[in-house]
């Protein structure tokens, strides 16, 4: 059987698995971890599926290379955070 799949990869995000509450709860607290005002919910909502440096530099493009850089590294800590202190399962719901 050469033409049997082998391999099949779901994009599952905003698909299946309802990802929005954890991406805003994480921007905000980066933001305020940076001493920025947040962005409102729809202005981090539109970002959704850009890459994360791609998506600070929408967000807010009057920042400094190195503010953004903080920026992004504040996300991730934050995400990450959530994730560990509350699971993935229920910063994801199906």
């Amino acid at each position: 059987m050469s033409d049997a799949l082998r391999l099949i990869l779901f994009d599952v995000d905003g698909t299946l698995v309802d990802s929005q509450g954890a991406i805003v709860d994480a921007m905000t607290a980066a933001c305020i971890a940076n001493g920025l005002a947040a962005p409102d919910r729809a202005a981090i909502l539109s970002i959704v599926g850009l890459s994360l440096d791609h998506a600070v530099l929408r967000l807010m493009p009057e920042l400094e290379a190195a503010a953004r850089a903080a920026l992004v590294e504040g996300y991730k800590d934050a995400y990450h955070q959530q994730r560990q202190r509350h699971g993935a399962a229920a910063g994801s719901p199906l």
